[in-house]
């Protein structure tokens, strides 16, 4: 069992638990495919994040402030631990995703407003994406769920409201069925972002990213 953390380029970071597997040299590549630049890692020695684990919330605020120590000013990040409201740092965009046996969070700098979703592949049917399609979306199966989750809570950091995923338009790359990483383009109202969803050991991952450094070219 092994907790793998990623520091991103530009203040991402990316943490999960996986059990019995190592990611790390997947998601450089991935990292450094979809948002460019490089990515360094570290492995963290943190409680498992899972939502079957006795306190796993609490341990995933615990890691987010450890890590954010001698970032910013501590006085800021105490409010993390509240587990009664999201996790908020001035200055910083935080996400945090977890399901059965596994659970992260994301991390990014202002300018990008950043979204994590996880969830078990066998909990997404069939009906489940029907109810979520938008009559533009170009989809790709049960990766469509997670991307659209993933980019509703970065499009809340930008407009203040979570969208329902209904009006979310995803648009996953042409070739992305054949490929491992599903790269994908997203949009809501004038708002556009980017992500990638991948599948690891039965789980469905995704990242979307709201970068106001860079126009999205959304095809």
């Amino acid at each position: 069992m092994v907790f793998k953390s990623f520091e991103l380029l530009d203040g991402f970071k990316f943490l999960i638990y996986i059990e019995g597997m190592d990611v790390e040299k997947k998601l450089k590549s991935v990292a450094h495919e979809v948002f460019g630049g490089g990515l360094c890692s570290f492995v963290s020695a943190n409680e498992h994040f899972g939502s079957t684990v006795e306190g796993h919330r609490a341990a995933i605020r615990h890691s987010i402030k450890d890590d954010l120590i001698g970032v910013v000013d501590l006085r800021s990040i105490e409010s993390i631990l509240d587990l009664s409201r999201p996790p908020s740092v001035s200055g910083l965009s935080i996400s945090i995703s977890h399901c059965r046996g596994i659970g992260g969070y994301v991390i990014s700098g202002d300018q990008v407003n950043i979204g994590f979703d996880v969830e078990e592949e066998r909990r997404i049917n069939q009906k489940i994406l029907d109810r979520i399609s938008h009559p533009e979306d170009h989809p790709l199966g049960q990766y469509t769920w997670v991307a659209k989750e993933s980019a509703a809570k970065a499009l809340s950091k930008k407009q203040g409201e979570i969208p329902s995923l209904p009006q979310i338009q995803i648009v996953f790359d042409s070739g992305s069925e054949l490929e491992q990483v599903k790269k994908y383009s997203f949009s809501h109202s004038s708002i556009t972002g980017r992500g990638f969803a991948l599948s690891i050991d039965s789980h469905l991952f995704a990242v979307s990213i709201i970068d106001e450094r860079k126009p999205v070219n959304f095809s």
